[in-house]
């Protein structure tokens, strides 16, 4: 299974909870700032993401969102 992560900018205050709580350091500071001024986080491993939902559980913003994927395999 892969996972699908995603970070809605304009609900992040740039905690860094997801970014400490993360047991596979999925997520680094941004290299931008937002439209509020914020340094905000971003995915920078989704593949080493294990499902686990720490981040979005821990979230007081609930702008981090964890989804499941099937892998298709090629069965030519």
């Amino acid at each position: 299974m892969n996972y699908k992560i995603k970070v809605r900018e304009e609900w992040c205050k740039g905690c860094d909870i997801c970014v400490d709580l993360c047991p596979k350091n999925v997520f680094d500071k941004a290299d931008k700032i937002s439209n509020k001024g914020i340094v905000v986080v971003k995915v920078s491993r989704e593949e080493d993401c294990i499902g686990c939902q720490i981040c979005a559980n821990h979230c007081p913003d609930m702008a981090i969102t964890v989804t499941m994927e099937e892998v298709k395999e090629d069965v030519s």
